[in-house]
């Protein structure tokens, strides 16, 4: 059998990717982290590639459990995080420095485009938005307020009990807290025995 750490020396992998987990930086915005994590587990998928090429099954074991832990992490950030900063929202997209970056603009809502709302009745965000859903709310000074949540490339599906569990695990859905935060409507969403469509509907 080919020795692993061998095999390494005549790719072009990295040694040092096997090494303990890395955390990104606390300070990093949403959209660092994403790339982060989606370097991690493209990383950690050409090591059990080789791993599997030289039949080590002890370093197969390590890396499945390392992209189940990036992949968690990632869709964690997915759900609960905005590429933008607090007080601002993504319209869109824009080209900075050669590159496609998110459009983030100041969230503004005037008292006179919020007050006539119809207050915790989610709807779908337009197509391009960062978001999937939003939902007017009073949060905790009695302000009405918009809420985003949902990742809009990706599906809902609590049909699948596994997910399901899974999901209200990851965002501790037992206390998802109040309802001017995302999590709240994001677990609301994930909930058992009531459908995205009924959650959506006008209900006067």
């Amino acid at each position: 059998m080919t020795n692993y750490l061998e095999l390494l020396k005549e790719s072009s992998l990295k040694e040092s990717d096997l090494g303990k987990m890395d955390e990104p930086p606390k300070d990093w915005s949403p959209v660092q982290k994403r790339s982060f994590y989606k370097k991690k587990i493209a990383a950690a998928q050409s090591h059990m590639k080789r791993a599997k090429e030289t039949g080590n099954g002890g370093w197969q074991k390590m890396l499945q459990k390392r992209i189940a832990t990036y992949n968690a992490a990632l869709s964690n950030l997915s759900e609960s995080d905005s590429p933008c900063w607090k007080g601002y929202e993504m319209v869109g997209f824009k080209m900075k420095g050669g590159k496609k970056v998110p459009n983030c603009v100041p969230i503004k809502e005037s008292d006179d485009e919020s007050k006539d709302k119809p207050l915790n009745k989610p709807f779908r965000l337009p197509s391009g938005s960062n978001k999937k859903f939003g939902v007017y709310v009073k949060n905790d000074k009695g302000n009405v307020v918009k809420v985003t949540f949902g990742d809009p490339n990706l599906e809902i599906k609590r049909d699948d009990p596994e997910r399901l569990k899974s999901f209200r695990a990851r965002h501790g859905c037992d206390n998802p807290g109040p309802k001017w935060k995302a999590k709240y409507w994001s677990c609301k969403f994930w909930e058992k025995g009531i459908s995205v469509t009924d959650l959506l509907k006008d209900k006067k």
